[in-house]
């Protein structure tokens, strides 16, 4: 592999961000800290991971990935808990470590701790580099971080140590402390063009005509598109589908409760919830029109809701409250 051809070449439909990136890096004047925002789905996490093979590189050729190296091989290679077996790659997020090994009892089920920050970055922040060459903290979903996490990251994103950087992601940079956004660099991230994103979903081996017909209705998410070929939707994403199917079903709005009580916990995961369910919801829509069915307009209404409640999300809504709102609204669709 060419050092163009590692991870960060590897990201598609971003050139914007990615050229920023690359500028960065070959004149060796990357930000310390760098927040990458825009919507679920679109390669800010991929980003973030070529970024840090890009900085941890042995043998870097204006400032990119050799992506031969030990270090660059390292990098993408994951644990059995999901996180980079490259000891200066450090992810954090909520959920990510067992408690006992953040110091905590209980999980964290609505943000990220400060126990975890404490943990992972300010324990080893002092101490150098275990490979010597730089470190990358990878804060993904930043906009989940408590008040007392972020508070706790400020410092150290304002003054970190040599060759120590950052980079945050998020889908809602309003929902961070000013206090965050004014000491990172903002890298902003786009829709995917369908172009790329059937370019993607092709190298996940789907059929040119399959992958162009998700591309189409996933609104430049690869998730969103997974989620139609069947390839994306795990079983968080099945059981918020059944969930809802569930709430909708029950004539007693008990199902609807339900389902609202389930969206008191993440911002990021009702709209994972809700992206699932539109995307279903499609796919019925679709199924109906092929038998001629009269439940594709319905399919089609409750779809056009379904989008409308994640706007309301994504504008800063409780995820309760818009979720109750949403089943009211589906319920009332003929």
């Amino acid at each position: 592999m060419s050092h163009g051809g590692a991870l960060l070449g590897e990201v598609l439909g971003q050139r914007t961000a990615v050229g920023t990136l690359r500028r960065a890096l070959a004149a060796d004047r990357l930000h310390h800290a760098l927040l990458f925002e825009g919507p679920a789905g679109v390669g800010k996490g991929f980003a973030a991971e070529g970024l840090a093979q890009a900085l941890l590189c042995e043998a870097r050729v204006e400032g990119l990935a050799c992506g031969i190296c030990a270090s660059c091989k390292k990098v993408p290679r994951k644990d059995a808990n999901g996180r980079s077996v490259h000891p200066d790659f450090a992810p954090i997020a909520r959920g990510m470590y067992d408690p006992s090994a953040i110091g905590r009892k209980s999980p964290e089920t609505q943000e990220i701790s400060v126990d975890q920050v404490r943990t992972v970055v300010l324990s080893r922040i002092a101490l150098g580099p275990v490979l010597g060459v730089g470190r990358l903290f990878f804060v993904r979903d930043a906009d989940e971080l408590s008040t007392a996490a972020a508070n706790a990251l400020l410092k150290t994103l304002e003054e970190p140590p040599p060759r120590t950087y950052f980079v945050l992601t998020t889908t809602r940079p309003g929902e961070l402390l000013p206090t965050i956004r004014s000491r990172t660099q903002r890298i902003r991230f786009s829709p995917l063009p369908a172009e790329a994103l059937v370019g993607i979903l092709e190298k996940q081996g789907h059929a040119h005509e399959a992958a162009k017909s998700a591309a189409r209705d996933a609104h430049g998410s690869l998730d969103a598109a997974n989620v139609l070929l069947g390839g994306g939707e795990d079983e968080a994403a099945k059981g918020w589908i059944t969930s809802f199917e569930a709430a909708l079903a029950d004539k007693t709005f008990a199902g609807a409760l339900k389902s609202s009580e389930a969206s008191k916990g993440s911002r990021e995961a009702v709209a994972k919830g809700l992206e699932a369910f539109a995307a279903h919801l499609v796919e019925e829509a679709r199924k109906s029109v092929a038998e001629a069915s009269p439940r594709a307009l319905r399919a089609a209404e409750r779809h056009a809701r379904v989008q409308k409640a994640l706007k309301q999300l994504e504008g800063n809504g409780s995820p309760q409250l818009v979720v109750e709102a949403l089943f009211a609204d589906l319920r009332s669709v003929p």
